[in-house]
């Protein structure tokens, strides 16, 4: 794990932690699925850490704050939803807004930074990992975590059929209606790159057209959405 960080120390770890509340972490993520990656990835330190419903940054007139950090996940979003992510880090309800994401690309990390993200976690991030990582951007760090090796993570739509989370992220987009282009552009990829995706999901998916594949896709709890969205 690469990391790197601006800021004080944090005064927190695993001996002499000072005794607080759990930070609140919501998780905006339109899957299911994914949600309960994390939320039982986080559930053995619910001292630490609890979960709270995303929808809770949306509820209600009021600007009291909701969350002490919210991970904002890129999967499925066009341009990594930096339009999105302008929006949350503007919310006084959010907390500490941080980029949740598999894309590791430093100039794209940057730019979330620059528009005021408090920090970068890979999803390929080990549960102590990202914990720590929460607890310190919770205290006032900037924090850059990412990861150059594969490790368990919270999961993906499609994870059943032996999909990547890259070609998970393609067939997501495809189910939403974009063309190839429009997920090319949206995923910083060709259009070439899109089609051998495309080319690997129909042979997992065992389909052979663009509608019997997103038709399946629909028909799998993995690729579930959250009622009303999460963002």
């Amino acid at each position: 794990m690469t990391d790197f960080a601006s800021g004080a120390d944090s005064p927190q770890g695993d001996s002499g932690r000072v005794a607080t509340k759990p930070i609140r972490v919501a998780l905006v993520n339109d899957y299911e699925l994914v949600v309960a990656g994390l939320t039982a990835m986080l559930g053995p330190h619910a001292d630490r850490a609890v979960v709270v419903d995303a929808s809770v940054l949306s509820d209600g007139e009021s600007n009291e704050r909701q969350a002490d950090v919210t991970l904002f996940d890129t999967f499925g979003r066009a341009h990594l939803g930096f339009e999105e992510l302008r929006r949350l880090i503007a919310d006084p309800r959010c907390g500490k807004v941080v980029v949740y994401s598999t894309d590791d690309d430093p100039a794209r990390i940057q730019t979330a930074l620059a528009l005021g993200a408090a920090g970068f976690i890979s999803k390929t991030s080990t549960a102590m990992e990202l914990l720590e990582a929460i607890e310190r951007i919770a205290s006032g760090e900037q924090v850059v975590q990412v990861s150059g090796r594969r490790t368990v993570d919270a999961g993906w739509p499609g994870q059943n059929w032996g999909l990547t989370a890259r070609e998970s992220e393609v067939l997501a987009m495809l189910t939403a209606g974009l063309r190839n282009r429009e997920i090319a552009d949206a995923l910083y990829v060709s259009v070439d790159t899109v089609k051998t995706h495309l080319r690997h999901i129909y042979r997992k998916l065992e389909t052979n057209t663009r509608a019997r594949t997103v038709a399946k896709a629909l028909s799998d709890p993995s690729f579930a959405r959250r009622a009303g969205g999460a963002g």
